[in-house]
């Protein structure tokens, strides 16, 4: 969710982002997913080997020069479902286009991470990157439409959905359980 925002939404002024381990490219994570997972993806996603310009035409990689949010990309290194090579791809070609991006690719899958950790990271980064400070401060306001304070925090490509693709990983249960215990409310993102 938070790829596809600040590419194909760009204009909606995106104060900053976090990407959590989002697919970049819907070919490359399509090809590179575990075994189990090749008939569900290309059933709900689309099959890498046929229907390659749909995936593409869809894919956040495909508009990423649009971008113009400061972004932080999370990644475990060795995380066998999104793969670090869609993170890698991302930020390489942010970084050759000049734009303000950091990455953390460390540990296995992130949703074995210390949560706690994360949202430090997070609040750091945002206290750096966008204005208004941290999660909780951007969080908590209400953003007039356009006036470049929006935020967009997620992984998986679709974190803090209801009823969506990943809502069912732990590791955004245990996030969201670990920021409203802190009083921020999940639901807040957009």
């Amino acid at each position: 969710m938070t790829l596809a925002a600040i590419t194909f939404c760009a204009d909606r002024k995106w104060a900053a982002a976090v990407d959590i381990f989002g697919p970049s490219n819907l070919v490359t994570f399509a090809k590179a997913v575990p075994p189990t997972w090749k008939r569900f993806i290309a059933r709900f996603v689309g099959d890498p080997e046929t229907e390659a310009d749909f995936l593409m035409e869809r894919s956040p990689i495909t508009y990423v020069e649009n971008v113009r949010a400061p972004l932080l990309v999370m990644q475990g290194a060795t995380d066998p479902r999104v793969v670090k090579g869609e993170s890698d791809q991302l930020v390489e070609k942010l970084e050759s286009l000049g734009r303000d991006v950091e990455y953390v690719a460390e540990g296995g899958s992130l949703r074995v991470y210390d949560i706690r950790k994360d949202i430090l990271l997070i609040n750091d980064f945002l206290r750096r990157a966008a204005p208004g400070g941290t999660m909780r401060k951007l969080l908590l306001r209400s953003p007039e439409p356009g006036d470049g304070s929006r935020l967009l925090v997620a992984g998986c490509g679709f974190w803090g959905c209801s009823g969506s693709l990943c809502s069912f990983s732990p590791f955004h249960n245990r996030m969201s359980n670990a920021m409203n215990r802190d009083g921020i409310s999940a639901a807040s993102f957009r």
